[in-house]
């Protein structure tokens, strides 16, 4: 799509990173920054595809049980004199350990990540520990009333034996009968080199790849090899609409699931994003229906799209109130129906612009590298997704307009009892 901006470059690509490989299997991305904007180094160790979609139904939250384990103040104490720290997540796709620490400090990191994702200890008293620290974690979660909603949407929609029909935090009666020997089986099933994968970079990258490898080889390059975790995710379940009503839910919503089980290119998916920012600004076409003329909705950004491995879904999210739902949905058909090639070219204009005053912090950059290679398998950098939006042509935007509308949405509605 030839706009004025057409070929505009950010300065800065913070997003270009090395792939290399330990000897044992373990992929590493090593980031290249043109500009290091402070003295911060990341260390992150992630594991796609081990999250909660790959426990059993008997085990719902050994993933995020095991991510707390490793985490003991003492053993890391060399890092944290070293002006370090570190922290973990849980995901249903993933599980990763993120170290940061001053440059001076690189082996002190290093050497943190390798106790973090290859020397835990299952002593019976860190088990009764964290089974405490987890349990207030899972109260503070019920009292959250977002979450419950959040929680009770997912569980509705997926099926209740789908991999992705829980959350990670898992269950209450499964965290509290956790044993050592549960966990210890757990890591010998998973956390071996071949799900293993690594991002180093920020001020790190400053040492040179020579040394970075070296240090990361010495330190990691011991851990067991293994066959790389496979998944098997099917589409959600596929229903017309449901409803749930809740006295608890904080707010009401309409949503709108379109879902496909085709893999997306990264110039289908670039089109299918950005057909959902035409919709999410405060100037767009469905903010002005729903908010500047009815005064129904307070955010902006209501659609979004997942590309993950089961396929792909657009979504349409709306917070407004059951009286609106109806009306709501004819809206949103309405809008995507009088798109015009006019408002696309200016927004794609736009987005050009924003570049020249575009920048991403190194370290940033290295924490989404997990998210995006764990669900849409890519090496990240600016400049080359910038080369896919420029190619992004005004038939293809419409193509996926046009898809969208030809499809009948999965319609759920979340209502206060």
């Amino acid at each position: 799509m030839t706009t004025a901006y057409y070929g505009t470059r950010s300065r800065y690509d913070n997003g270009v990173f090395l792939s290399r490989t330990l000897s044992n299997g373990i992929e590493v991305f090593f980031q290249q920054p043109q500009l290091i904007t402070n003295d911060e180094g990341i260390v992150i160790a992630f594991l796609p595809r081990v999250g909660s979609c790959i426990e059993n139904p008997n085990e719902h939250g050994i993933a995020h049980f095991f991510e707390h384990i490793p985490f003991d103040v003492k053993r890391l104490g060399a890092l944290h004199r070293g002006g370090g720290d570190w922290n973990g997540s849980t995901s249903i796709l993933q599980t990763n350990f993120r170290v940061t620490a001053p440059k001076e400090s690189f082996r002190q990191a290093v050497q943190a990540i390798k106790l973090l994702v290859a020397e835990p200890l299952f002593e019976e008293r860190i088990v009764r520990r964290e089974c405490g620290v987890i349990s207030r974690e899972y109260a503070m979660k019920l009292a959250d009333k977002e979450y419950i909603m959040a929680a009770q949407k997912a569980c509705t929609f997926f099926d209740e034996n789908h991999p992705l029909g829980h959350y990670p935090i898992g269950d209450l009666s499964v965290i509290e009968a956790m044993s050592g020997w549960q966990l210890e089986q757990f890591f010998g099933r998973y956390y071996h080199a071949g799900n293993i994968k690594l991002v180093c970079g920020g001020a790190f990258s400053e040492l040179g790849e020579e040394r970075v490898l070296a240090t990361l080889e010495k330190a990691l390059g011991d851990i067991d090899s293994g066959d790389s975790a496979v998944l098997e995710l099917s589409l959600p379940l596929q229903r017309a609409s449901f409803s749930l009503a809740d006295a608890s839910f904080p707010r009401e919503q309409l949503a709108l699931h379109y879902l496909s089980d085709e893999q997306l290119t990264p110039a289908e998916y670039d089109a299918l994003d950005f057909l959902a920012a035409l919709l999410n600004g405060m100037h767009s076409p469905l903010l002005r229906e729903l908010r500047t003329k009815r005064g129904w909705v307070y955010e902006s950004g209501l659609c979004g799209v997942e590309w993950n491995h089961f396929g792909w879904e657009f979504h349409m999210d709306c917070w407004t109130k059951p009286q609106h739902f109806e009306k709501v949905q004819k809206i949103f058909r309405k809008v995507l129906e009088g798109l015009t090639p006019k408002y696309i070219c200016q927004e794609q204009n736009l987005r050009q612009l924003e570049r020249k005053t575009s920048f991403s912090n190194a370290v940033s950059v290295c924490r989404r590298v997990p998210n995006i290679i764990t669900s849409v398998g890519c090496k990240y950098s600016r400049h080359a997704w910038e080369e896919i939006e420029d190619e992004l042509s005004l038939e293809r935007i419409l193509a996926w307009r046009d898809r969208l509308l030809s499809m009948e949405p999965i319609v759920v509605e979340l209502r206060q009892a």
